[in-house]
């Protein structure tokens, strides 16, 4: 049986901090660290609308790009009972993200909705 994911996957917040590592208050020439909070709700349904037991969901998939990339990088979390991930983000331009799982059958479901933040 397929599973589907009816996660909505949620920006919640997003912070810039600038890393000194001379301590001087001039900016420039310094990595940029922004920090992307990633939220999910955990309701899961198979195709046919029944609740997928939390027990049997293996990871989450977090699947990202950077605006200069054409393919999406993975993040696997193993830790399911955990509904959040910060992201650092490390290049300025456009950020995107959307969700997956893997259940404890070796099944992947579809992908969330596609959220994304620019970072300048």
């Amino acid at each position: 049986m397929k599973y589907y994911s009816s996660v909505v996957l949620l920006l919640s917040f997003l912070t810039a901090c600038m890393s000194s590592s001379t301590g001087s208050s001039d900016n420039r020439g310094q990595g940029l660290s922004t920090a992307i909070n990633l939220n999910w709700s955990q309701s899961f349904e198979l195709e046919d609308g029944t609740a997928l037991n939390p027990a049997e969901i293996e990871s989450y998939i977090i699947h990202w790009r950077h605006s200069t990339s054409d393919q999406y990088e993975e993040i696997i979390i193993d830790d399911t009972s955990i509904n959040s991930y910060v992201f650092t983000a490390t290049k300025s331009g456009e950020y995107y993200f959307t969700l997956s799982l893997k259940t404890v059958y070796g099944t992947n479901s579809q992908l969330s909705n596609v959220v994304y933040k620019e970072v300048k």
